[in-house]
């Protein structure tokens, strides 16, 4: 017996895209799978389309929530299915093979975090292969990429509403730090994903309180790697949007020990510089590479 799988769309005012995701939905060709939607109250007529459907398979409520992810919370708490996967109001599953190619032939058996690629419109590249840890602490793994067993939610708790824009990203962590949870990828694009999925806004709690820390605690063991140019632009843009303008902000987000001066170096110079020109791509690069040059990546606690 195939796996079910539960796909879960939270959409709030989506009539302009909402058809296109259900009917990528009923388009696959797997049969043991249930589209779950959490809408947010939405004056839009988006109720209007979803209702059109009128298919068994598709659960639907819609009621006020607290934002994207307290509806993404609701959706697992209404989700019947073993496996659960995330679809957005403006995406779509790459083509319809996509679940009966992960989960028709056995595949997943042993698995309990199954992910691959997705494809931004407008982009020519996929995004964005094999994960480890130390990539993850850079850059996130797009959740329409990501099949999670049920279970892991009943392990780890659901995404923290405290985090507006990078909740998908915390729970991650969280999986990868946890060694019971086997995780596995696939090379595959599993959906194309709209524009309207980005977010251009930094979530600075989720930066500095659970991102910092886990990034400084990595770096204790790999300090050497701001020797590299590359590591020591990333830290500087990492620095620069957390908004970490002195040690003082850094202990506030729960780091005590020493710094190394490499990033406390950094942090100093940023707070002396105008946020107008940091905020300023180019600008911000010639800074980073000034210090990077004046031999600040040398040094040590």
């Amino acid at each position: 017996m195939y796996p079910k799988i539960s796909v879960i769309i939270a959409v709030y005012n989506g009539a302009k895209v909402i058809e296109k995701s259900v009917g990528s939905f009923l388009n696959q060709n797997y049969d043991n799978k249930e589209l779950v939607i959490v809408d947010g109250g939405s004056t839009d007529g988006t109720v209007s389309i979803i209702k059109q459907f009128d298919n068994p398979s598709i659960l639907w409520k819609s009621e006020p929530d607290k934002g994207v992810y307290d509806a993404m919370n609701k959706g697992i708490e209404r989700a019947t299915g073993e496996w659960i996967y995330f679809l957005g109001a403006d995406d779509e599953f790459y083509n319809r093979e996509v679940l009966a190619s992960l989960f028709g032939g056995g595949n997943f058996e042993g698995i309990d975090f199954l992910y691959g690629n997705v494809k931004r419109d407008g982009f020519k590249k996929v995004y964005d292969g094999e994960f480890d840890y130390r990539k993850l602490l850079i850059k996130n793994i797009s959740h329409q990429a990501i099949f999670y067993r049920k279970n892991i939610f009943q392990q780890l708790g659901n995404y923290n509403v405290n985090f507006k824009t990078h909740a998908d990203w915390d729970f991650n962590l969280r999986c990868f730090e946890k060694k019971e949870i086997r995780i596995k990828y696939r090379p595959e694009v599993i959906a194309r994903f709209g524009q309207g999925g980005l977010s251009s806004s930094y979530d600075l709690p989720f930066f500095r309180n659970s991102l910092l820390p886990r990034k400084l605690s990595f770096l204790e063991n790999e300090s050497d790697r701001l020797f590299n140019l590359k590591s020591y632009d990333e830290w500087w843009r990492f620095i620069r949007n957390s908004q970490l303008r002195s040690e003082r902000d850094v202990i506030n987000a729960g780091y005590h020990y020493p710094l190394p001066g490499v990033i406390l170096s950094m942090v100093n110079t940023q707070s002396k510089l105008p946020e107008s020109l940091l905020k300023k791509g180019l600008f911000s690069k010639l800074f980073m590479f000034i210090n990077y040059l004046s031999g600040n990546h040398k040094l040590t606690h």
